[in-house]
């Protein structure tokens, strides 16, 4: 499956873009600073698309002072 993606800034301005090829049953895992040098410390959002499938995620947030809050992914 190919799957490509993108960074945007709160504003709306593409910061990077990527793409990945999953092999079926297969998973890829990131945190988006070391998939996207050029986000850290930047605030925006991660669309990513499958094309030939579904695309499961569970997106995760860190912050610096150690909270662990999960990510509501929204399907478009």
């Amino acid at each position: 499956m190919h799957a490509p993606h993108h960074f945007s800034q709160d504003a709306g301005k593409t910061v990077q873009t990527d793409s990945l090829q999953l092999p079926v049953n297969g998973h890829f895992a990131f945190a988006v600073p070391d998939r996207f040098p050029g986000t850290a410390g930047i605030r925006g959002s991660l669309e990513l698309a499958a094309q030939g499938g579904g695309v499961p995620v569970l997106p995760l947030r860190f912050s610096p002072g150690g909270a662990f809050p999960t990510v509501r992914a929204v399907e478009q």
